[in-house]
């Protein structure tokens, strides 16, 4: 029987801001803390020139991001990244920002692990918007070797419906308009929401 070597705790958090040192301290303390490898982050709101900023987060952590955008009113919003360990850092070996709601980042290892953190647009934007950012997201899914795992974490902004599905375990009676367009995200990448 294999033994299994090391488990990873990899999670996905909405965390509205982290804009201050002191958010971004927190936000990499709770991370040792509760013994996490990789997080997807989700509307850090940290506008910065750099297609990728690389921030030491704390002792043992880095924080990747892309940046986040101004809206009409100048404030700043949205924005993706990963929070990982130091040792996890030194085997990226790819960092693609495919838009700026969608950051992949791809790790050595047999398999290769490609993890994959989103910031769907709500519920109330323009559908126009919502499609584009899952056509974006399933263009690249589409480019992701098929030996990699391949891990999609994030805010879809979504409630997905029991209805019309075996499992059951979805928590919503219906399936909101982004909802529908998750589903059918995940029926065309071959994903499964858990």
């Amino acid at each position: 029987m294999n033994k299994v070597i090391h488990r990873t705790r990899i999670g996905t958090f909405n965390c509205r801001t982290l804009r201050t040192a002191d958010k971004v301290s927190e936000l990499a303390y709770q991370f040792s803390k509760h013994g996490i490898g990789l997080l997807g982050i989700q509307e850090h709101r940290i506008v910065h020139p750099e297609t990728v900023k690389r921030t030491q987060a704390g002792p043992d952590s880095i924080l990747l991001t892309s940046t986040a955008w101004r809206n009409s009113m100048g404030a700043s919003v949205g924005g993706v990244g990963i929070l990982m360990g130091t040792n996890a850092s030194k085997l990226i070996v790819e960092t693609r920002v495919v838009s700026n709601r969608i950051l992949a980042v791809t790790f050595a290892g047999n398999p290769k692990l490609t993890l994959v953190t989103v910031y769907s647009p709500t519920e109330g934007a323009e559908f126009d918007e919502v499609e584009q950012f899952h056509n974006e997201l399933r263009e690249y899914l589409h480019e992701v070797p098929a030996h990699n795992l391949l891990i999609v974490c994030g805010d879809f902004n979504a409630r997905l419906g029991w209805e019309g599905t075996s499992s059951g375990w979805y928590y919503h009676r219906t399936t909101s308009r982004n909802g529908v367009l998750l589903k059918e995200t995940m029926e065309e990448t071959n994903l499964e929401a858990t």
